[in-house]
């Protein structure tokens, strides 16, 4: 298996510059913390944290067939066609692994139906550290006249915020309060939104970003997927409203 190619965070001259402590994994720079890991923790555990998660890997499977194709090589169901109002797009993701013909782990991922009706788009995000295996197994068993798989981890970014106000947070910042609150509260893992429309002719497929429910960490956390300067602003942003920058000893911790 070849090492996943060195890579920095679409955000990693924004931690850097406020005094971020970083380390590598698997050819990634991410950051340890912000000089004080006690305050980090109890922002992420009482109020709210960021953290940057651009370091996993952002794949997208498109073409004619994206979604047949993906059914015959993920474990469970594929996720449904998003649906959307006009001004919100929702949909949930789910949870799968990749496995040989012999039953052994290639890696885990989140996949996100995108597009609409007429266009197939699936989002995967994928750990770095099964990147490079999954990358040999979609080449191998992706026919490329029925399914596409683009690597738009340089073009995106990922962040998660983290606490008991990161949905207040998101909901003003991230989605301008488009989305009722009560669908927030009550969401499920894997659940998303988007502030936008499906838009098929975008290699990302949406026009906006999207918070999507996440229960990788405690307590309550969303995650936030779109083009990597959507994401760098909503960073800053909520940097700016004092939200806790943290880094990955504490996301650790919380797991």
């Amino acid at each position: 298996m070849t090492e996943s190619p060195k890579m920095n965070s679409a955000l990693s001259a924004d931690p850097l510059e406020v005094g971020g402590v970083v380390t590598e994994y698997h050819g990634r720079t991410l950051v340890r913390h912000f000089g004080d890991p006690a305050a980090e923790y109890v922002a992420a555990t009482e109020a709210a944290a960021v953290f940057d998660r651009s370091h996993r890997a952002r794949l997208t499977v498109s073409g004619r067939s994206p979604g047949q194709m993906l059914t015959g090589l993920l474990t469970g169901r594929i996720p449904k066609t998003p649906a959307s109002d006009g001004s919100v797009t929702s949909g949930t993701g789910t949870y799968h692994a990749v496995l040989t013909a012999k039953g052994k782990m290639i890696s885990d991922l989140w996949a996100y139906r995108l597009g609409n009706e007429e266009k197939e788009v699936y989002l995967l995000d994928v750990p770095v550290a099964g990147l490079s295996g999954l990358r040999e197994h979609l080449k191998r068993f992706l026919p490329p006249r029925l399914a596409t798989v683009s690597d738009v981890s340089t073009e995106t970014a990922a962040i998660s915020v983290v606490g008991p106000d990161s949905m207040l947070m998101l909901g003003r910042l991230a989605l301008g309060l488009r989305v009722d609150p009560g669908s927030l509260a009550t969401a499920d893992e894997g659940a998303w939104f988007c502030s936008g429309v499906p838009d098929s002719g975008s290699g990302f497929a949406l026009d906006g970003i999207m918070v999507v429910r996440t229960e990788e960490v405690w307590p309550n956390a969303w995650t936030v997927y779109g083009p990597a300067d959507a994401v760098r602003a909503l960073w800053r942003a909520l940097a700016a409203q004092g939200i806790k920058l943290s880094g990955l000893g504490v996301w650790t911790t919380l797991r």
